[in-house]
């Protein structure tokens, strides 16, 4: 009984993601679809869901196991202000960048798993991009670095 429940769910999986237009990515919990492109960081490419809604923002990366390599979220604000991030129900460990209105690095956070420590940047940014933590530094990206950002992001609200 447990082989044929366990079959019939992994069943129920394939159709539902399968069920998902290309270019959206899923969040493992509520379905939560957001829009997928492919920036530039240093000359490295990276595929990053994109959180231009004060929902999605909100939400971020909560709720999942994983991220694959080169993967995270780009966080698009609607002005340039201080920003704060924090891991409740966060389990990757991510590395935060806060972005300038130009694109360019202003620093980086290491993030720790669950943590409800708020994480401010220490200048305005426009733009906030989380990925595996270490990622960045292992491919020699730091503060200065800028990001090519394709046109036609969504625009922020």
């Amino acid at each position: 009984m447990r082989r044929c429940t366990i079959g019939l769910l992994v069943a129920v999986l394939v159709v539902v993601l399968g069920a998902v237009p290309a270019g959206t990515a899923v969040f493992a919990r509520d379905a939560v679809e957001l829009p997928v492109t492919e920036i530039r960081v240093a000359g490295h490419e990276f595929t990053v869901e994109i959180a231009a809604t004060p929902d999605h923002r909100a939400r971020g990366l909560m709720y999942r196991s994983e991220l694959p390599e080169r993967h995270g979220m780009l966080f698009i604000f609607p002005d340039t202000d201080y920003r704060a991030f924090w891991m409740a129900n966060t389990a990757i460990p991510l590395t935060l960048a806060y972005i300038d209105d130009e694109g360019v690095i202003l620093e980086l956070h290491e993030l720790q798993p669950f943590s409800r420590r708020s994480v401010p940047s220490s200048e305005p940014a426009r733009y906030a991009l989380e990925v595996n933590r270490g990622e960045l530094e292992a491919l020699g990206i730091g503060p200065g670095d800028a990001l090519e950002l394709p046109s036609g992001l969504p625009s922020a609200r």
